[in-house]
């Protein structure tokens, strides 16, 4: 993912609380787990299930009615088919056991994590000076869910607070995230939309330069 993660200046993103949505429904998951019996484990598989698909289905949307705004939505599209996948999965294998159960999960919020340090990086690409907390929450996360990976068969109760500490932890980055991409869009939709073309037909004028450069010089 070497290009920006953002279109320079043009547009401002649309409906970033749709991330916001996703991320709470993480944390509500997370919150409950702690107030769960270990034993009542797999009973959450549907509503593990519901919470990846309904995040998986406002990430897709965003990406979607965002696809002309970023430039990788389509990382953003391949995050929320991911997570719905996994969703549908937990909705369809409600007999899963103790012991792969945690793999699913782990799975799904293992992906989540990787994509959440990915757009970190970019995030610092585009000069957002909070990447380094976004980073280091996607770190946490990805660490929760190597433990529910690397150890499906421990006690219930151990299984049970890594899920929730995982849920809460992505969860906390999708809010954070959307917070920011609300900052940016408040930032955008301030600056003239003659300024927006004026900064866009330069950089364009800018790619075809290198462009024809890169042309002479083969």
């Amino acid at each position: 993912m070497t290009a920006k993660y953002f279109k320079a200046i043009r547009f401002s993103v649309r409906l970033w609380y749709l991330l916001t949505i996703g991320g709470m429904a993480f944390v509500a998951l997370g919150i409950l787990m702690f107030y769960t019996l270990p034993e009542l484990y797999l009973d959450l598989t549907w509503i593990f299930g519901f919470i990846f698909s309904i995040s998986g289905f406002t990430e897709i949307l965003f990406a979607l009615l965002n696809r002309k705004e970023l430039e990788g939505w389509g990382w953003l599209l391949a995050f929320g088919i991911f997570t719905l996948l996994i969703g549908i999965l937990l909705f369809t294998h409600p007999q899963l056991t103790s012991a792969t159960l945690p793999v699913f999960v782990g799975c799904g919020l293992l992906f989540r994590s990787v994509m959440a340090i990915s757009i970190s990086f970019e995030l610092k690409n585009y000069g957002v000076k909070d990447w380094g907390r976004l980073l280091t929450v996607g770190i946490l996360g990805a660490g929760f869910s190597f433990l529910l990976l690397l150890n499906p068969d421990l006690d219930d109760l151990t299984i049970v607070t890594w899920t929730g500490l995982a849920f809460i932890t992505l969860g906390i980055y999708s809010i954070y995230f959307s917070l920011i991409i609300r900052r940016l869009h408040r930032i955008l939709g301030n600056i003239s939309t003659e300024l927006k073309l004026k900064f866009h037909n330069i950089q364009q004028d800018i790619q075809e330069e290198l462009m024809a450069e890169e042309t002479t010089g083969t």
